[in-house]
């Protein structure tokens, strides 16, 4: 193996690593999320959505 292959399979790991890493934390943001979610169950929820205007679409 030369350096260059070397580089690009620690390249391929430190990527790997970073997508795991990255779905752990959305795991854990979701589990977060639906822990509220049951709090909230019987309550209503509302959701602010910016109207056309405010958003400033041309």
């Amino acid at each position: 193996m030369d350096a260059k292959q070397i580089f690009r399979l620690e390249c391929k790991e430190i990527l790997s690593q970073t997508r795991r890493d990255k779905i752990r934390r959305d795991n854990e943001v979701l589990k977060k999320l639906s822990i509220r979610l049951r709090d909230v169950q019987n309550k209503t929820i509302l959701i602010y959505l910016p109207t056309r205007d405010e958003v400033n679409i041309s």
